[in-house]
């Protein structure tokens, strides 16, 4: 309908410069004209702004309150469920957790049950040009390590030999997805977790044994005196500190984030 009136109003005005253009050239002066000229204007300035795509972030709300609980920095943020706000964080033991969470582990008390499970994992995850979407299903949850920024947490870990590393988890009914991105030679494992009244646990668990792998300590893919453990850090003896976190979301809505650092 715009390019129908578009039309419409060239011609007009091209007849009335033609016909003005026999005696002199003049500015059009018709008040029609003038109005359907401003009008052009404003429709192509919102065209082009609804043209602006603007990429998906999560919906960060306000920020109600960070507290110290043991070792972990805790933010709560407006949408946060009292069920949330009355668990409580474990400490991080990665030396208990030389295996990942999807299996019994008498060292530390833990049944499977309560753990997670080791999906999809993927090296070098969020490549292109180092930016991507990320997506977290309902009632799953994602492990990614590396130097990374999804916008509402970043860690640079590169700089002072510190890894990097974060558990995303969604416990709402809708997919969450992270738009523009960006991760740095990442690696990433996304699954189910498989109770979610105790999910501090599984978060626990999880992050336990993300640490343990970074900070290369023992395990069954890396005995004693093996100590290479991926790499971690860039180097062979791993990294000497650890920066950990988690988010819990409700689809994109973000609840409660907890960052820890540890070290051997």
């Amino acid at each position: 309908m715009k390019k129908l009136v578009f039309v419409v109003l060239v011609s007009i005005l091209l007849t009335s410069c033609n016909l003005q253009a026999k005696e002199k050239l003049v500015e059009p002066t018709d008040p029609m004209i003038i109005q359907f000229a401003n009008q052009f204007a404003e429709w192509t300035v919102e065209e082009q702004i609804q043209e602006t795509v603007v990429p998906e972030l999560p919906d960060v709300e306000t920020e109600m309150s960070t507290t110290k609980t043991g070792d972990w920095e805790v933010t709560y943020f407006e949408g946060v469920t009292e069920q949330i706000k009355g668990w409580v964080f474990p400490n991080l033991d990665p030396v208990k957790w030389p295996e990942f969470p999807n299996v019994d582990n008498p060292l530390a008390d833990f049944k499977a049950s309560d753990g997670l499970e080791y999906g999809i994992d993927e090296h070098q995850f969020c490549q292109q040009d180092q930016t991507c979407d990320m997506s977290v299903p309902a009632m799953h949850y994602r492990i990614i390590s590396g130097d990374y920024d999804l916008g509402f947490d970043q860690c640079v870990g590169s700089v002072g030999d510190q890894g990097c590393a974060i558990m995303a988890v969604n416990v709402g009914d809708v997919t969450a997805v992270f738009r523009s991105i960006m991760i740095d030679l990442g690696f990433n494992v996304m699954g189910r977790y498989w109770n979610g009244d105790v999910l501090p646990t599984a978060i626990w668990a999880g992050l336990s044994h993300v640490g343990s792998n970074m900070l290369n300590m023992n395990s069954t893919l890396n005995p004693i005196k093996i100590q290479n453990a991926g790499a971690n850090c860039s180097s062979p003896e791993a990294c000497k500190t650890v920066r950990l976190a988690f988010v819990i979301t409700s689809g994109n809505e973000v609840l409660v984030k907890g960052v820890t650092i540890i070290s051997k």
